[in-house]
């Protein structure tokens, strides 16, 4: 039986690259059934770049972050497999069909990862590559994700650092592919471009709080 792939794109005042983003869901040799981009309230061309996309279902909100955008754009899904993209990067075109094989080859496996290299828009992408634990590079089956629950919408916390140390907690199985699945555009402004290394700990360290405070909360209550 074919496992319908949706995937979600959130975009905050990302018109100068989601162009890019959304033709390399296109050009995936196992095309997505589904493709959302939610404009969490922007300012700029953003909802006119995704209009132009035949077959793109465009969501919009007021600004009210990426979590919310995501978890907007999950209550529309209808596929059996969800995977997300950000605005400003792009994947490899064999991204899909590499992890949908890996899921179909492994009924047990919950999701899959893969790995990131980096790039900066005039510069060849950089030969370095490392696992990617992030949301681009992730694969999940429907069922998985329900079982951890939506995105955090708290903005001071990072909401996959979040969501990933409760689906760890719930014991969800992952495989991490040998393979580049995407690839991170670094820019002045993207998700921790312009940030201190001492901003983006303190995010992770919210985020890993908000899960021991939830998980805690859970165990008082069970």
């Amino acid at each position: 039986m074919h496992e319908r792939v949706s995937v979600i794109i959130p975009v905050y005042n990302g018109e100068r690259f989601l162009a890019e983003a959304l033709q390399s869901v296109l050009d995936q040799t196992l095309p997505p059934d589904e493709i959302i981009v939610v404009d969490d309230g922007s300012t700029d061309g953003s909802a006119a770049v995704a209009a132009q996309f035949a077959g793109v279902h465009l969501l919009r909100q007021t600004n009210r972050g990426v979590g919310a955008a995501l978890n907007l754009g999950l209550s529309h899904a209808r596929g059996d497999l969800f995977a997300f993209l950000d605005a400003d990067d792009r994947w490899l075109p064999d991204k899909l069909a590499r992890q949908v094989a890996a899921l179909n080859a492994d009924p047990t496996l919950d999701m899959v990862f893969g790995h990131v290299r980096q790039f900066q828009d005039g510069q060849d992408c950089t030969e370095e590559h490392r696992p990617g634990i992030s949301r681009v590079a992730l694969l999940i089956r429907r069922q998985a994700f329900e079982r951890v629950g939506t995105f955090t919408e708290d903005p001071g916390v990072n909401e996959i650092v979040a969501w990933y140390a409760k689906s760890q907690t719930v014991g969800l199985r992952l495989f991490i592919l040998p393979n580049v699945v995407f690839e991170r555009r670094i820019h002045a402004h993207n998700s921790g471009g312009g940030r201190s290394p001492d901003a983006l700990r303190q995010s992770y360290v919210r985020a890993l709080r908000q899960v021991v405070r939830q998980r805690q909360s859970e165990e008082k209550n069970a």
